[in-house]
């Protein structure tokens, strides 16, 4: 008999042990029939009801909190969860907490009818797995395409034959876009993003991605994710800001869309979202791909008018910092009348 940690101790002990509803910790629990009558095992309460399945809201919301939100399997990313019995409910008549599981309702078909069988190890080890709720990991999955085709913002981009990247622009070393293609049928994505302050906010790594800012929202359905901020100057400032409104009057009025990432085809996806370094800004919305202050804009006509990209270089780089130049000449100077002083000390 597979039982609690708890109820097997106390078997081990030599006590009988019994499963009741307890009245005080309002779940199923293990008893123990000692002297002075049968007691739970976890509180210590002589009341109790014949067994029946009656998990409070909160207890699920404890069960699935303590899986970081999602699905226990390691292998998924799924956050809408099912709670499963690890010692099936038919059998063993028990709603104790160590025996239960979220996991996604694929998941939890694959327990019961799955091809390659999943152990009562195997789930135990799930459940002692210790997460992190601050930061949440998503994934995308782009069905394999004939022809890869990437959308930023408005602007539709074509990875030329043979070419395994196709680097749109590295601002700073946490803010960039990368597009990578393996045997030129999938597509991946390498993707940063930092707040104004320049800490680390959402990085995507091959189409894995891993919200850090735990104050960030996220909506997702398999193949679209869209990550966004009611915080809107925690990600543009607001002169910024206020210079796209004159080209997107109702842009970010309530949020900022930091990251979507939607696939449309066999080898297609959509980005849009938000990137600042430095003073200057790159912003992806359905009407083009923008640089702020600038207002430069690119945008394709349709989805099959766009850009060639070839080489191994980002497309957009950050420009030089012309601010550090008058203490270079400045320098220069200082040294020119240096060395005209060690000339003339020479001379004499």
């Amino acid at each position: 008999m597979n039982l609690p940690k708890y109820a097997q101790e106390e078997l081990n002990n030599g006590n009988s042990v019994e499963r009741y509803f307890c009245i005080n910790c309002k779940v199923g629990r293990y008893f123990s029939d000692l002297d002075n009558g049968p007691k739970c095992l976890k509180c210590g309460s002589k009341e109790k009801l014949e067994v029946s399945r009656s998990l409070t809201s909160r207890e699920k919301n404890e069960i699935r909190e303590a899986s970081g939100g999602t699905c226990a399997n390691p292998g998924c990313s799924a956050w809408r969860t099912h709670i499963h019995h690890i010692d099936e409910w038919a059998i063993f008549h028990s709603d104790d907490p160590e025996i239960l599981i979220p996991v996604c309702p694929s998941c939890h078909d694959q327990i019961h009818h799955g091809s390659l069988p999943i152990s009562r190890e195997t789930l135990i080890c799930w459940k002692n797995i210790s997460r992190k709720r601050s930061i949440r990991n998503l994934h995308i999955y782009v069905e394999p395409g004939e022809k890869l085709k990437f959308c930023a913002g408005g602007l539709w981009l074509f990875n030329s034959p043979g070419q395994v990247a196709l680097h749109l622009f590295h601002l700073a070393p946490n803010v960039k876009v990368k597009f990578n293609v393996q045997g030129n049928k999938v597509s991946l994505v390498d993707i940063s993003i930092c707040d104004v302050h320049g800490n680390l906010a959402v990085e995507v790594l091959s189409n894995y991605i891993e919200v850090i800012d735990p104050l960030l929202d996220c909506e997702e359905r398999a193949g679209h994710i869209k990550i966004t901020s009611v915080d809107i100057e925690r990600y543009l400032p607001s002169h910024l800001l206020a210079k796209f409104r004159e080209k997107e009057s109702s842009f970010a009025e309530e949020s900022i869309t930091i990251l979507e990432i939607e696939v449309t085809s066999p080898g297609e996806l959509m980005l849009k979202g938000c990137w600042f370094e430095n003073n200057q800004a790159v912003l992806m919305t359905e009407q083009g791909l923008t640089f702020v202050p600038q207002m430069t804009s690119l945008v394709s006509k349709d989805s099959e008018c766009g850009l060639t990209y070839t080489g191994d270089k980002a497309l957009f780089t950050a420009g030089k910092d012309n601010s550090k130049k008058p203490d270079q000449k400045v320098k220069k100077q200082k040294m020119k009348k240096k060395l005209k002083k060690q000339a003339r000390r020479k001379n004499r």
